[in-house]
């Protein structure tokens, strides 16, 4: 695809919904008031069959949303890929916007500065704002950061040293005088990419799940010498209302986390795998242990309150 192409369409919002069929339907409402030529593709992952078609009758007659169903959990990176290659397929678009559900886009600036960015560096892959949590907060920490190399995934899984030691957190952002800063690494929650960019780097790695795409995706953008970018003047609220939750979905969710980070260090981390693996392989040993004794602690002492 090269820079004289005419597009059909400039940009197409991918929605992976998994049970959040208000928020989707919300959401399709409220960016097509921003801009009535935005296009969806809505990747309807696991949803009962009343959820779904209530959510469809809810867009009947929308004429820019298309709607693909999988009839099991199939993870980010996989129910993502399906809509971008459905995107590609029915709009062909120079842009598409990866969104969760719970995002919340009430900046309707946002885009629009981020297309224009995209626009005044061809080399960059993709960009993004800055993610605000549930309570509108700011953690630096969360919305960029540097691709894990070395042993940094010793540290990072471990509960408590991985958020205090945190070798991947950038100490400070250059931004330039339109507000735009280059990182390695950003959140996969909200992102606008470049398709042709995209399609070069061959989508997400679908051996991972749920974690870890944004490093791989910023590895492989490197590689090309594409570039990340973040737009520090406008924000986006990732809606994600942490809940207690039960041990054993700690623990599920536990073992995803290192299911992917071994995968990742395997197949892109450079460093010797003899000294490596079995490094990493003690640090989530002892990173899962600590999740238990942690959740253990939290309910005695809640039992303590009681």
């Amino acid at each position: 695809m090269g820079n004289n192409r005419i597009y059909q369409c400039r940009l197409v919002i991918i929605i992976l919904n998994y049970k959040q069929e208000e928020e989707v339907v919300k959401n399709v409402i409220a960016l097509s008031k921003y801009d009535p030529n935005y296009r969806f593709v809505i990747v309807d992952n696991e949803s009962t069959e009343y959820s779904y078609e209530k959510m469809k009758n809810q867009l009947y007659g929308h004429p820019n949303v298309f709607f693909l169903r999988t009839y099991e959990n199939i993870g980010y990176a996989k129910g993502n890929n399906m809509g971008l290659r459905k995107a590609i397929e029915i709009f062909d678009p120079e842009y598409v916007a990866i969104m969760n559900p719970d995002v919340l886009i009430s900046d309707g600036s946002l885009i629009s500065e981020i297309l224009k960015a995209m626009g005044k560096h061809p080399e960059m892959f993709l960009c993004t704002g800055l993610m605000l949590d549930c309570d509108r907060r700011l953690d630096y920490k969360k919305v960029a950061w540097k691709i894990p190399e070395g042993f940094d995934d010793l540290i990072l899984s471990l509960p408590f040293f991985g958020t205090r030691l945190n070798p991947v957190c950038y100490k400070e952002f250059h931004v330039d005088e339109m507000g735009l800063a280059f990182v390695e690494v950003v959140p996969g929650s909200f992102f606008v990419a470049r398709v042709s960019h995209f399609i070069e780097l061959g989508f997400f790695d679908e051996n991972t799940f749920l974690y870890c795409e944004e490093r791989i995706l910023g590895h492989k953008a490197r590689i090309r010498e594409y570039r990340i970018g973040l737009i520090m003047g406008h924000f986006f609220v990732h809606n994600h209302i942490e809940r207690a939750i039960s041990l054993s979905c700690k623990i599920k969710a536990y073992k995803r986390v290192s299911q992917s980070r071994i995968y990742y260090n395997k197949i892109y981390n450079k460093t010797s795998k003899i000294i490596l693996m079995p490094l990493l392989y003690i640090s989530l040993m002892v990173g899962f242990l600590l999740t238990i004794i942690a959740h253990i602690r939290i309910k005695l002492r809640v039992m303590r309150w009681l």
